[in-house]
């Protein structure tokens, strides 16, 4: 099986561009749910009980979905500028 590489194959650099969309229309999700604006908070305390426990598990997914947006967008760059094939420790 031959190595593909970004450089020669458009097809990962589209699939990288397809990835950073999700993940940053993850982000608008997550924006949007921490300031409310995708619901309505709730009055009743076991409803509100239920959505705290959902915006803990919403605020462990924001450093994650920010680690992989900017790896994706630094592997992005290092392709535009012909280095995805060169050793960033070299």
């Amino acid at each position: 099986m031959a190595v593909r590489n970004a450089e020669q194959d458009p097809e990962i650099e589209a699939q990288l561009r397809e990835q950073l969309a999700t993940l940053e229309g993850r982000l608008a999700r997550i924006t949007a749910h921490q300031m409310n604006t995708d619901r309505e908070v709730s009055h009743d305390w076991p409803d509100r009980a239920i959505e705290v426990q959902n915006d803990e598990v919403v605020e462990a997914l924001l450093p994650r979905t920010l680690a992989e947006i900017a790896a994706i967008r630094h592997a992005l760059s290092r392709i535009a500028a012909g280095e995805a094939l060169t050793c960033e420790s070299c």
